[in-house]
């Protein structure tokens, strides 16, 4: 008996699968059934266990948030959780800046920002996009001239 769920003989005549977690039992008309299904259950518990345990480590890893100054605001760039990465994009942008942040505690706010990214994809002047020799070349009505859509934007405007 090992896990969580288990089965067993009740009455000398069908099986029952017992339910440790919420100490409940279910029937079961078979021995190889019900040890089926309680070793299906216990796998099941266990990769969630796994996957919750990945998440929370996730969740709590360190993220550091880069933003590059344009003209009068301050625009997301980018999450990322290797500072070194963080601290090269910066230096190599004099408007650049970034922080640390905590990524469970503004959730929704920082999801938001995604969309704020001032490159040519998310910018108003970009035309739809035509794909190009398997990359993705959109057409700035600023510039006139293709850009590519990862390019960051120095003339970037967005809908308020």
């Amino acid at each position: 008996m090992t896990g969580e769920y288990w089965a067993e003989l009740e009455n000398n005549h069908h099986y029952i699968i017992v339910d440790g977690e919420h100490d409940r039992t279910y029937y079961c008309p078979a021995e190889a059934v019900a040890n089926d299904l309680s070793r299906i259950l216990n796998d099941k518990n266990k990769k969630i266990s796994d996957l919750n345990r990945r998440l929370y480590n996730i969740r709590h890893s360190v993220v550091f948030e880069i933003e590059r100054k344009l003209s009068d605001t301050t625009e997301h760039v980018a999450f990322v959780t290797n500072e070194e990465l963080a601290w090269e994009f910066c230096d190599k942008h004099k408007d650049c800046s970034y922080h640390q942040i905590h990524i469970t505690k503004y959730r929704n706010e920082l999801e938001a920002k995604r969309a704020q990214v001032p490159c040519c994809g998310s910018c108003d002047h970009a035309s739809p996009q035509i794909k190009s020799e398997g990359s993705n070349i959109i057409f700035c009505n600023s510039l006139h001239q293709e850009v590519n859509e990862d390019e960051y934007c120095c003339g970037w405007e967005r809908e308020p």
